[in-house]
């Protein structure tokens, strides 16, 4: 969708549990092809369970375009953020938001991490990190370079004290950038899972 849930972009589609998500399938665990993965119209494929051959490997992440595994053995990719003319949805404490457009990243993907698109159908409605403080000077303050900076993360229209996903990783989020198109990462012996990244 444009926002987590049905807006003008999306032909009223809602959001599923599987859906703004990647995807684990484990062929071993398949054990009548072909696998029925329904998330809705009566169908519930329940990919929680331990044995499920389908699994939410992160989650919260719209139209990551592209992804790639690394030799360093990490997952990186880029995500398009939010569209205009969508909304938030509403759960928990988090009101619903309107034309909220955050910044664009390139991450690193975890298994299990939550990287802060909304998805009402899994009960994921906290935009990116939230509005859990006051967010100036609250980010990057040991950046030599700039000192202290406001949170890139923080969603500044949700009242003041909306906690992030509890999985919410802003560690993980390695660029304020708009990438667009695919990921080209390049290794140099001895570099660290950050380092040597091309868009």
């Amino acid at each position: 969708t444009t926002s987590g849930t049905p807006g003008q972009y999306s032909n009223e589609w809602p959001e599923r549990p599987l859906s703004a998500a990647i995807v684990e399938i484990d062929i071993r665990n398949i054990k009548q092809p072909p696998l029925d993965v329904q998330t809705g119209g009566g169908k519930q494929f329940d990919y929680t369970a331990p044995d499920s051959p389908a699994q939410l490997y992160v989650r919260a992440i719209r139209n990551p375009y592209d992804s790639v595994w690394h030799s360093n053995g990490h997952y990186y990719g880029t995500t398009n953020q939010n569209n205009v003319n969508g909304q938030t949805g509403k759960c928990g404490t988090a009101p619903s938001l309107a034309n909220e457009q955050p910044p664009e990243y390139l991450a690193m993907f975890e298994r299990g991490v939550t990287y802060g698109f909304p998805n009402a159908a899994r009960g994921e409605c906290v935009l990116m990190g939230g509005h859990p403080r006051d967010v100036k000077g609250q980010c990057c303050a040991s950046n030599p370079l700039t000192g202290p900076q406001d949170d890139p993360w923080a969603v500044t229209d949700y009242p003041l004290g909306i906690q992030p996903e509890p999985t919410f990783r802003a560690d993980l989020l390695l660029m304020n950038i708009k990438p667009i198109g695919g990921v080209r990462v390049l290794r140099r012996p001895g570099a660290g899972p950050r380092a040597d990244l091309g868009i």
